[in-house]
């Protein structure tokens, strides 16, 4: 009669799910690479003592074998969509501190946004370069307004407008002065540098033919 499994393996064997703990800035994923080494591991321990079990037979043994490889795919597999979505996350949390307004400030910040954006959108959507120069004017004289006049609700919708059009010269002096802006800035260049390296095509050729992304079957299996 087959005898049950030697064991296969689970994901609370693989440890703490990707998303307990915040991506690193690591290009080698770190954290991914750990999981999927912990999983290998356990596989070709479980696969190791089925090779061992003397008391059944080679074609019980292939059975094994076979469940317990399926089984650490699986596991492989949701441990690669949890560290994409954690990726996500990260980089949205990040988006999110470095565009939070304190409750108090909320609604002047809102309200100046909305004007800031009125006055330059038009130029930053034309595709022309004088549109585009018109809407830098603009979003520079009203942050000079801002800052002659100490409107901290207009330099800061200045200085979220300069980082969504990616207004250099308005977003770097927006940052200077706020430190935690700027740490928040530095963290989002992080993630969203580690997304775009796990999400593109030449990289991941890259990984896989290092072993990264996936794992190395039990030679019975072909």
């Amino acid at each position: 009669m087959t005898e049950a499994p030697q064991g296969t393996i689970s994901d609370a064997e693989v440890g703490p799910q990707q998303g307990q703990e915040a991506p690193g800035a690591a290009p080698q994923h770190d954290l991914f690479v750990d999981a999927q080494a912990k999983i290998q591991r356990t596989m070709d321990a479980k696969v190791e003592k089925v090779r061992a079990d003397e008391s059944i037979t080679p074609a019980e043994s292939y059975q094994q074998i076979a469940e317990i490889s399926r089984e650490a795919e699986g596991v492989h597999h949701r441990v690669r969509e949890a560290y994409e979505r954690d990726l996500k996350a990260a980089e949205e949390e990040c988006e999110n501190n470095l565009f939070a307004v304190d409750p108090i400030s909320r609604n002047s910040v809102r309200q100046s946004y909305e004007m800031v954006h009125a006055a330059t959108a038009l130029g930053f959507e034309s595709g022309e370069r004088e549109g585009l120069e018109f809407a830098h004017k603009e979003l520079e004289r009203l942050e000079t307004r801002a800052r002659r006049t100490g409107d901290s609700a207009l330099m800061t919708a200045v200085g979220q407008i300069a980082l969504e059009r990616g207004v250099e010269e308005i977003r770097d002096r927006y940052l200077a002065a706020n430190k935690e802006k700027r740490r928040a800035f530095a963290k989002l260049g992080e993630v969203a540098a580690l997304r775009a390296d796990w999400e593109d095509k030449h990289r991941n050729l890259e990984r896989t033919l290092k072993g990264v992304g996936v794992l190395v079957r039990p030679h019975e299996l072909g």
